[in-house]
């Protein structure tokens, strides 16, 4: 089974290189974007030694902003790159900051096994979950980030929704006046409509889809390029723009959810908690593939544990 990883990455290279080695096997191939905002150099020059490595191209680097559509485009620069190649079996995103919970050979049969599966955990909107407003205010308000980083995004809602008529929308009007995005300003004068037959779905950000949906992505937005015009506007958009899509396009009975394990329950609303070496108790019983997230400079003995585990 050929296994393609897409490794969203901005900082830490000496983790994203222990990742990358750990993941090594044969029919493995990497895909990386970097965040147009660092340099890539570091990255580069300690991966260096990997043939079976791709680093996305400078012109295809984005600038990504947490909350906004940049995230999702450089999936899709990904995506494409790994069609290009015309590569078979399975495509995994993960960020830099994940890594795996089980090895490489349990990793490569369980696709395996599973193969046609699409791994993304999808429910349909509005559902009850820890996003505001059940995740209505996402798809039905436009949202601008004017800070990189910033979790406090600027929303409003079109004229035509009741809501628009608050005190509050002013406050928010002013706030993206004297920002960068003051030109978006005429965009409220439209109603935000749900791309048609369409049903809006979410989840975590985090999947891993068989080749051949990758080519069905592929060729809806090649058709309907309003979809991805619609989700530039709509708040965390790598948290329901596959997932309309899948869930919205592949029978159910195809789709199961994410093999990766985030920990929420330790910390905010907007970031998962870092998992130190007192989860390690906890990662090893969970059914998952990949947890995430981990970081190197806070705690590396929980890797050192993982892989002498796996």
């Amino acid at each position: 089974m050929q296994l393609n990883y897409v490794i969203l990455v901005h900082k830490n290279p000496l983790q994203l290189s222990r990742l990358v080695k750990r993941l090594s096997a044969t029919d493995v191939h990497f895909y990386i974007h970097i965040d147009k905002a660092v340099s890539s150099q570091p990255f580069k020059d300690i991966l260096a030694p990997y043939s079976n490595l791709h680093f996305v191209e400078e012109k295809d680097r984005v600038n990504i902003t947490w909350g906004d559509f940049p995230m999702v485009q450089a999936t899709l620069n990904i995506m494409k790159m790994i069609l290009s190649e015309k590569k078979s079996g399975y495509c995994i995103l993960l960020s830099g900051q994940d890594y795996p919970i089980k090895s490489n050979d349990y990793i490569s049969d369980f696709f395996t096994k599973n193969d046609g599966i699409n791994f993304i955990s999808s429910k349909s909107i509005p559902w009850n979950h820890l996003w505001y407003d059940s995740g209505m205010e996402r798809i039905e308000f436009y949202h601008f980030h004017p800070k990189k980083n910033s979790k406090h995004n600027i929303f409003i809602p079109p004229i035509s929704n009741k809501l628009f008529y608050r005190k509050r929308t002013i406050k928010q009007i002013s706030r993206l006046l004297i920002s960068k995005h003051f030109y978006k300003i005429w965009v409220i004068f439209k109603k935000r409509e749900f791309p048609k037959f369409m049903s809006p779905y979410g989840g975590s950000q985090w999947w891993a889809l068989p080749i051949s949906t990758l080519n069905l992505i592929e060729s809806y937005l090649k058709n309907n390029p309003e979809y991805i015009n619609f989700h530039k506007y709509t708040q965390v958009p790598d948290e329901v723009f596959f997932h309309t899509l899948i869930s919205s396009k592949i029978s159910k009975n195809l789709i199961s959810d994410k093999v990766t394990y985030v920990n929420w329950t330790k910390g905010d609303i907007f970031s998962p908690a870092n998992l130190t070496f007192k989860d390690l108790d906890k990662i090893k019983s969970i059914k998952e593939l990949f947890a995430r997230k981990f970081d190197e400079t806070i705690d590396s003995k929980i890797l050192d544990e993982l892989d002498k585990f796996y």
